[in-house]
Parts: C-alpha cells; structure tokens; sequence
C-alpha cells in the first residue's frame, strides 16, 4: 500500500525539527551499535574476555567516529564523568587520536587512563554508546543527560561512548575538569613560554572563518566561498574589531586566536597583538601526524582560559565557535560574543 504523499510530507517535517532530529541521532546510535561493523573494529558476540572487576564507562576518541573539536571533546568528557560519578560508576579516558591526551593532561583525582587492550570487547558484555549532538538546542541538551543515565543502568558491564553529546555546561564545569585533570609537564611549560613574554594581564580575542579565508581545512566548514575581494574585506572588518577592543582596553595586550593562519598574520601586525605560533590543526580532521602537531591549539585553548577576559567575534558566515567558550569555563572567566 503506497503512503499518501501529505503523510509523506508530514514525516519529513516532524524528523527535520528538534525533536526529530533527537529520533534520528537516537536511531543512528542503534543502528551503529548493531552494525557487522563493530565485529570489523574487534568486537566479537562470542568472546570469553574478562569483565572488568567494576563497572565502567569509558570514553573513546581514536576518530573511528566523528567526534569535533577539542573543546566538544572536553565538554562531553566532562558530561560524561558527571553522570558516570552520579551513578558510581568507574570512570575512564581512552583519547588516542589524533594525539594521547596525556600528552596535554595528566589525571589529577580520577585515575581515567586506559589501555586499548584494557577494553572488553565482548558485545554481550559491552555497550556500545556513540550518541551524536546535532542541534545543540536546551531540549536536545537535557535529552542527552536523561539518554546516558538511563543507559548506564543498564545490565552491562562496560560501556564504551563516542559522542560529542554535552550538558556539563549546566553544572560546575570548572570543578568537574579540575576533578579529572591537570596540566600535563609538557602544557605547563608550553603557557608558561608563552607568559613569560606576555604577561599574565591579557585579553583574548577570537576569530572563527572555516573554510571563509580559503586557508583551513574544517571538515564540517561552511558552504559559502568568498572571492579575494571578499575575504579582503572580511579580514579588514575583523582587524578593525580588534582595534576597536584595543581602544577599549588601552595599554594591555591582546591575545589573537584563529583557525586562519592568513589572518593571524594580519593581526600579528598590531603592536599590542600577540599570536602563539605553530600548525593550525583541526582535531577531527589531523593531517599532520608529528607529536607536537597539535601544540598550539592546546597551548591557545590554555592561554584562552588564563586570559582576564574572553571575546569571540561573529559577523556573516563566521562561526560561532565553542573554543573559547569552553576556556572561559574552565577558570570562570567573563565571555563575551561580539556580533557587528
């Protein structure tokens, strides 16, 4: 019997609002789970593995799946550990990609590192979670938190989650992340390098294009291409934002982030600017593989958070980007988005 086209309509618009597109992520995490897939990736139905002592959630990123930036990484970490701590749960970090995250972070009062061959693969034992954000509305929020704690009730004896899914915003972020973590040595000294020769009294100014300036590779960049004439002018009208941030902030420097090296070397012009040199690379979409790849995007990430005051500068197709953001979190910092 063929389905009347309004009911045909009616369902594309139900599955395009935020609930449904909730349904979809819901069902897309079912159907990964059940995918010939997972027995691909070393997963087996008929494993003798061991089960761990206690259960255990542990939160895999190795870029198996989709998963962002480093700021959603960390925000889902921490959303995560707080649900897992609610329940009793034993808690772990498997973060191998495109770096090991102790690289960057040392565990402070959680013991959260793991193995690959700690894991259960067993999927009669094991849960398999990889729940993916798509609209990042309040609903889809609250969703999320009631989706992994119910979950995580569940009879098994591991559950290994993928997501970029978030609600730890909505709670003390900052005590959760120092609860879990540290600056690894390596971090401590790459900030310190860096205030040794600006100073601990700095604002923080930050400038997302994706693919606007044609220099950066965002795998999830916007649609919209600018001719030279365009990206010349879209360059001119941020430079004169961070002029405009200066006169409102005399005599104190400021420090200039951005996914466009193109830009950075405008704004590294201004003699009140200072820009953390290095490779701009986006964790979700690694193309260089060298051990320190990846150095100042947490070095910039760090400086964010230490800075007296956190800006972030929209206009057009720009991107209202989650990175700083975050960093404002960590130390509770005042965060402002200027829109012009």
């Amino acid at each position: 019997m063929q389905v009347p086209h309004f009911l045909k309509v009616l369902k594309r618009k139900l599955l395009s609002n935020r609930y449904g597109k909730w349904y979809i992520a819901k069902k897309e995490c079912k159907a990964y789970k059940l995918s010939q897939e997972r027995l691909k990736e070393g997963y087996t139905n008929n494993s003798t593995a061991q089960k761990p002592n206690k259960k255990r959630v542990v939160v895999i990123y190795d870029n198996k799946k989709r998963a962002f930036g480093f700021a959603d990484r960390l925000r889902s970490i921490i959303s995560i550990y707080k649900t897992s701590r609610e329940l009793g749960l034993e808690f772990k970090i498997l973060f191998t990609k495109p770096f090991k995250l102790s690289r960057y972070l040392a565990p402070n009062e959680v013991d959260w590192e793991i193995e690959p061959e700690e894991l259960c693969y067993n999927l009669r034992d094991t849960d398999i979670c990889c729940l993916e954000m798509r609209t990042g509305t309040d609903y889809e929020i609250r969703q999320n938190e009631k989706w992994f704690r119910k979950e995580f009730k569940k009879n098994y004896s591991e559950f290994h989650v993928r997501t970029n899914a978030a609600y730890s915003y909505n709670y003390n972020f900052a005590q959760l992340f120092s609860t879990l973590f540290k600056p690894s040595p390596l971090l401590l000294d790459l900030i310190q390098s860096h205030i040794d020769i600006l100073g601990r009294e700095y604002i923080s100014a930050s400038f997302r294009f994706l693919e606007l300036l044609g220099d950066f590779n965002e795998p999830n960049g916007s649609s919209v291409h600018l001719n030279e004439k365009e990206r010349e002018m879209l360059i001119k009208r941020n430079i004169e934002q961070i002029e405009k941030l200066h006169n409102r902030h005399p005599g104190i420097h400021i420090l200039v982030n951005s996914d466009s090296s193109t830009f950075l070397e405008y704004a590294d012009r201004l003699e009140y600017t200072y820009v953390v040199k290095g490779n701009i690379e986006h964790v979700d979409n690694a193309t260089n593989l060298a051990a320190d790849a990846h150095d100042k995007t947490l070095t910039d990430f760090f400086m964010i958070a230490n800075a007296k005051e956190i800006y972030l500068f929209i206009t057009g197709s720009m991107y209202n980007s989650n990175f700083p953001y975050a960093a404002s979190k960590l130390y509770k910092k005042p965060f402002h988005i200027i829109h012009f």
